[in-house]
């Protein structure tokens, strides 16, 4: 076996229909196949339901260009993960923390007030988060 040589497969998750948990067909998602397969991987069946999340919060843009996490998937760990610190999204419900060349940096804001909407935290809770974040952050380097 060479291991410098991946096999690189087309995703064929964009064309097919996925499945929910009751077996019924779900629509496609509103994606690229890119976030298809990675929403696939990482939610299964509850895929479409963070599909349903970004059509009705308009949620289907990416977080980070280069990544395939999407805003949608903000309200889906907090209604369904019990998300309840950014760095519990930025580096444990996703893997934005080491993922991202920055870490996410640039988007720990707008991910933070998106939580504190949904948390109730006000605006020395949020600094509290970015600043633990980026404690985190520096741990990671």
């Amino acid at each position: 076996t060479d291991f410098n040589r991946a096999v690189k497969q087309k995703s064929a998750t964009a064309t097919q229909l996925l499945m929910e948990s009751n077996g019924a067909s779900a629509a496609r998602l509103p994606f690229d196949e890119e976030i298809v397969d990675h929403l696939s991987r990482a939610y299964g069946a509850n895929a479409t339901r963070v599909a349903e999340i970004a059509r009705a919060n308009s949620g289907a843009s990416r977080l980070i260009a280069a990544l395939p996490y999407v805003w949608a998937e903000v309200d889906y760990a907090l209604e369904n993960e019990m998300v309840v610190t950014l760095a519990d999204f930025l580096a444990r419900r996703t893997h934005i923390l080491n993922e991202d060349r920055d870490h996410g940096i640039e988007i720990a804001p707008q991910v933070a007030a998106r939580l504190a909407q949904k948390l109730n935290w006000d605006a020395t809770r949020v600094q509290q988060e970015l600043r633990a974040y980026q404690d985190q952050i520096e741990l990671a380097k």
